[in-house]
């Protein structure tokens, strides 16, 4: 969901102004590069931006306190988040870093072994312009193409999204590396909660021009009404019909929350506190079906992935769409065409969801997601680096675990602020890697949000099944 700029101020853009805006821009490659940024080390700022009078300054700040541990291992992990944002008409800067402390105490070994660091970084550094007809943003932020699971990545990058009548068009290109990426290796729960952390993942190079992508994606949106105003031929943006608190969401905003194994902005996001809100839309979904079926959208998506690194050169492209079904099903699906070395196949996608309202203030959504490739190759492999599923919060299943599914229940009580999710994911092949978990959400208040995670998994490489626990307050101010 677009998230748009607002200020209450007026401002005059003089040249000296515009000087200091390219000039800006110029040195966000070095900074960025030379601070690194927090990779998944998620927050809810954007939701609590406030302005600092009528400066067009806007601020917000995060602390995070988190405890847990598995069947190894005790784990302690702090965080402080601060972000600023710098509004002037259709421009805007926004920065976002902090500092996060966390230890690993490992319980196996005699009288323990502790392992601890404190990093501080930047989570976003960019610009963004938003026009009439097209929003442009530069730097070092999440990039995604509107499809849904191909590109939802940390990069330094050039994004550009668009409209004309009924279809939407995402153009992404950027450069990816291993310590801003949202998998990296800066600031990171993936080698926290990890009990393999020698896995094979995605492959990225650690500088500048080492790891790149190019992609662009268009759909025609069956359900947006185009609107003529007055003699001039332009076109107005409806109301969206479908939720997007979820993790199925298109999550290409870049002031949408990341998504993170334990954060409320991960697939069973609270939306910063929107979840206990009543869904109006999502109610009246079932009244929007006619016949069979309805078409929400259809999309191509052609995608190149390049650079120096791997000295390979990926190619996929393919076709997305969103239906609307009878009894209130959503189903969604993408299908890829894989080409590299001896590597070529066919990426299939499905995802089906189901979402019930009871008259009491509460609603139950059931969720299904399954992942495919048929090779035309023999041996081939998935070759998506950027995709960022998080398929459970320990082995974190991504692109490259290809085949596996996901199934979920969540059911949220609105009235108290509550929410329960339990969610099963599931290796077809390979290391049949599996994991069971429960995650509970509670909001208190405006600001503070409490939320636990109780789950257990297993696969090939492990003797018995392993347990995970983990709790997590945040105020956000």
């Amino acid at each position: 969901m677009k998230r748009k700029i607002q200020s209450n101020t007026n401002y005059t853009i003089s040249n000296m102004n515009i000087r200091k805006y390219v000039f800006l821009l110029l040195l966000l490659p070095i900074i960025s590069y030379s601070l690194y940024a927090q990779r998944d080390c998620p927050t809810a700022l954007q939701g609590y931006l406030k302005p600092i009078g009528d400066t067009g300054i806007n601020w917000a700040v995060e602390a995070m306190l988190s405890g847990g541990g598995m069947t190894d291992a005790y784990i302690l992990d702090n965080a402080l988040f601060v972000g600023v944002e710098y509004v002037v008409k259709k421009h805007l800067f926004f920065v976002e870093g902090g500092s996060k402390f966390w230890a690993k105490d490992y319980t196996e070994i005699g009288d323990g072994l502790l392992t601890s660091n404190q990093s501080f970084g930047l989570r976003e550094l960019m610009y963004k312009y938003n026009g009439d007809d097209i929003d442009v943003s530069v730097g070092m932020h999440t990039s995604g193409l509107n499809d849904f699971f191909v590109l939802d990545e940390r990069a330094f990058a050039v994004n550009a999204a668009g409209e004309y009548k009924k279809i939407n068009y995402t153009f992404s290109a950027g450069t990816v590396m291993a310590n801003s990426a949202r998998n990296g290796k800066f600031c990171s729960r993936t080698y926290l909660y990890d009990i393999n952390p020698d896995r094979e993942r995605a492959y990225l190079g650690k500088k500048p021009g080492e790891t790149n992508y190019i992609g662009l994606s268009a759909y025609w949106d069956f359900e947006k009404e185009t609107i003529v105003e007055s003699s001039n031929d332009e076109f107005e943006e409806s109301d969206e019909e479908f939720e997007s608190t979820d993790e199925f969401e298109e999550n290409n905003d870049e002031f949408s929350e990341s998504d993170e194994e334990f954060e409320s902005s991960d697939e069973f996001a609270e939306d910063n506190g929107d979840e206990f809100s009543e869904p109006v839309e999502a109610k009246k979904k079932d009244k929007k079906v006619l016949g069979f079926f309805k078409m929400k959208k259809f999309g191509v998506l052609l995608f190149d992935e390049f650079g120096s690194y791997s000295d390979v050169n990926k190619f996929l492209g393919g076709i997305f769409l969103e239906i609307d079904f009878p009894l209130g099903l959503t189903f969604k699906h993408e299908v890829l065409y894989q080409e590299y070395l001896d590597n070529r196949g066919i990426i299939i996608y499905l995802h089906l969801d189901r979402s019930f309202f009871w008259g009491n203030q509460q609603r139950t959504i059931l969720y299904g997601d399954y992942y495919k490739m048929l090779q035309i190759d023999e041996n081939a492999i998935c070759g998506l680096p950027f995709s960022n599923i998080f398929a459970g919060p320990v082995f974190r299943l991504d692109a490259i675990d290809i085949p596996f599914y996901s199934l979920a229940i969540k059911h949220s009580l609105m009235k108290h602020r509550l929410s329960f999710v339990l969610r099963y994911s599931h290796q077809q092949e390979g290391d049949h890697m599996k994991e069971l978990d429960l995650q509970i959400v509670k909001r208190l208040g405006k600001h503070l949000k409490l939320s636990g995670l109780a789950g257990m998994f297993n696969a090939d490489f492990l003797d018995d099944t392993n347990y995970i626990g983990q709790i997590e307050l945040r105020f956000s101010l």
